[in-house]
């Protein structure tokens, strides 16, 4: 399987796209993937890769040839901060030593972006989100910074 982000997935999206609309089949296409035909070609084709890559593994979702991992430390240190997640209420629910977490916020050399540590941080700052219910703020911030979490 390919990256979400390799020039293969972008190509057959591509392609998708170019037949749907020469075919007059975007609202076909819009109705099995649920996204929302009368989007410019450029954000129908990234539902649509959204839409495939849907629940599949962080390996096939990062694009680690372009992460940045200062900006990707930098967004996790504000949203940890943003919704008042402790170094401990991490490291109980990951089971991990305390100093990962920190390596974490202070931006440390071995933080692996895909990791399931990084995978559990994402989780937990997801479920503040939803328990503060602070999706106004979220969609504010993802349309300043590239998204954390692809």
């Amino acid at each position: 399987m390919y990256n979400k982000h390799s020039n293969a997935t972008q190509k057959i999206v591509n392609g998708i796209y170019l037949y749907a609309k020469d075919n007059k089949r975007i609202k076909t296409v819009s109705k099995i993937t649920g996204v929302d035909s009368k989007l410019s070609a450029n954000d129908f084709k990234s539902g649509i890769i959204d839409w495939l890559y849907e629940g599949m593994p962080s390996k096939y979702l990062v694009d680690k040839k372009n992460l940045d991992k200062g900006i990707y430390l930098s967004k996790v240190s504000v949203l940890l901060e943003r919704y008042n997640i402790s170094n401990a209420e991490i490291t109980q629910k990951l089971k991990c030593d305390p100093s990962v977490i920190s390596r974490y916020r202070n931006g440390g050399k071995d933080v692996n972006p895909t990791s399931k540590v990084s995978i559990g941080i994402a989780n937990k700052i997801w479920d503040r989100i939803v328990e503060t219910e602070d999706y106004k703020y979220i969609c504010k911030v993802s349309r300043i910074m590239i998204p954390m979490f692809i």
